[in-house]
């Protein structure tokens, strides 16, 4: 019986095969055959050995067809991009090194200076991270040297940075994890490596401008801000290297710039504004000081009139 039965599976098997390929490559494409296949199984009725086979391959195309059309379906969904890359971040981060003994920053030396300057001469509201080399500050001008992080989108730069500066320097021993959570969650700002090693005068300055986002609780660069920048400077380098710091402010743009800027986003810290550049300026710098505002007020309103 034995032979008898495996020629049998056999046959059955190869039916199975030929009746899907039949299925597959014709009845699928040509409706009427279809319609006439359907009448004549109706004819032998349910039950009958042939109609199960055939209604078999059938159902198992079908199948086969859904399977496919799924995974098309799957491939082509929308990916949630922002969900993949925290994931691969925890990934990578799981692989670094985190010595909790350690400085939970790269450069333990330029912070210090950096965050020093700042507490004893504005106070101690920010935390300051001196960020890898090649980080970007900001997210319209690439060139900025300091930031005051106000957006996720601002610690989520940040912390790429580190993820990818610490994978790249294993050999610098630090707290990572401490080092991730100020990204995190303290009110913070950001200075180069560049600047932050070099603590010059320049980036000083900058780092006090950054502050007075903080300070003000304002982001844009309004008079307020501004007002709070020369103060500051005039109270720590004196009145001629703030008045200096005026002129050359935007690329040598100085009083225009601040001007043009800060009047966007109203007159509030104006007065103090006036009252810092009448007394460091000379007196025909300060006159084009008030024409240029004059100006932008004017042609601010006319904009917002018409």
């Amino acid at each position: 019986m034995e032979p008898q039965t495996s020629l049998d599976e056999l046959i059955r098997t190869q039916t199975e095969q030929a009746l899907r390929k039949f299925v597959r490559e014709y009845l699928g494409e040509n409706e009427e055959l279809s319609m006439r296949l359907g009448e004549q199984l109706d004819k032998l009725g349910e039950g009958h050995k042939i109609v199960t086979l055939v209604n078999a391959a059938v159902q198992a195309e079908f199948e086969k067809a859904a399977a496919q059309n799924a995974a098309l379906r799957e491939k082509d969904k929308p990916k949630d991009v922002k969900e993949e890359k925290r994931l691969d971040a925890e990934r990578r981060q799981a692989g670094i090194v985190s010595d909790e003994s350690a400085p939970a920053t790269f450069f333990p030396a330029a912070e210090a200076a950096c965050l020093g300057f700042i507490q004893s001469n504005c106070g101690g509201l920010a935390d300051l991270i001196v960020a890898p080399p090649g980080t970007l500050l900001g997210t319209s001008a690439q060139d900025n040297n300091a930031i005051s992080v106000f957006t996720d989108e601002g610690r989520e730069n940040l912390y790429a940075s580190c993820l990818n500066y610490a994978e790249a320097h294993p050999e610098i021993k630090l707290n990572f994890k401490r080092l991730v959570e100020r990204i995190r969650t303290s009110t913070l700002m950001v200075i180069s490596y560049e600047s932050g090693s070099s603590q010059s005068a320049f980036a000083l300055k900058t780092l006090i401008h950054e502050y007075g986002h903080l300070q003000t609780g304002d982001a844009r660069e309004t008079f307020k801000v501004f007002a709070y920048e020369i103060g500051k400077i005039r109270d720590i380098y004196g009145d001629a290297e703030a008045a200096d710091w005026v002129r050359a402010r935007s690329s040598n743009r100085g009083i225009l710039y601040y001007a043009e800027t800060g009047i966007l986003f109203g007159q509030e810290g104006l007065v103090d504004m006036n009252n810092h550049l009448q007394a460091i300026l000379r007196p025909e710098e300060y006159q084009a000081w008030l024409r240029a505002t004059k100006q932008q007020a004017t042609a601010g309103s006319t904009t917002s009139g018409s």
